[in-house]
């Protein structure tokens, strides 16, 4: 049975964080929506092991076949109209060959935010700043995913998605 993240007690650690980085950007007033990791995704599934066992009630859990990438997409509760400026995704990867190399932010059908040219790996909580406040409409985060060459690097090309959230206020 697969565990999740390297360990419980980093999960909640990172969304620890998490939430301590969303009190201290937003005001009084603001509220989180989160998502729950099953909502999350995978947009070709034939470049998956196993496609048919990587959703799971706590999240998506999958590994990326050697050399390939895909997206990961996600909807994110949204109170409409409301400003959002801050967003985060938590999610795991296995190993360095497994990576995270852009992450965009949607607004329906309008793209917000492209962050190119990333290499996130191991555990991560990652916030995004949208740098000024937009009036929410139906967000959502795509992240591209990719896997190396190594064929059986040690903690494979293993991608784990937890949680996507956005801080909201008036």
């Amino acid at each position: 049975m697969r565990l999740g993240i390297s360990s419980k007690g980093t999960i909640y650690i990172l969304c620890f964080v998490l939430v301590a980085v969303f009190a201290m950007a937003g005001a009084a007033d603001a509220q989180v929506l989160c998502n729950q990791g099953t909502s999350f995704h995978i947009q070709d599934e034939a470049r998956v092991a196993d496609a048919g066992n990587v959703y799971f009630g706590w999240g998506l859990d999958f590994d990326l076949n050697s050399a390939n990438s895909t997206w990961i997409h996600t909807p994110i509760p949204s109170v409409l109209f409301e400003n959002t400026q801050i967003l985060a995704v938590v999610f795991y990867t296995g190993s360095s060959d497994a990576w995270v190399d852009r992450i965009d932010v949607w607004n329906g059908d309008t793209r917000v935010k492209i962050i190119d040219g990333l290499h996130l790996s191991g555990d991560q909580a990652y916030v995004i700043d949208l740098g000024t406040d937009i009036p929410a409409v139906s967000l959502s985060i795509s992240a591209r995913v990719n896997a190396g060459v190594e064929q059986d690097p040690v903690g494979g090309h293993r991608f784990v998605f937890y949680t996507a959230c956005a801080e909201f206020h008036p």
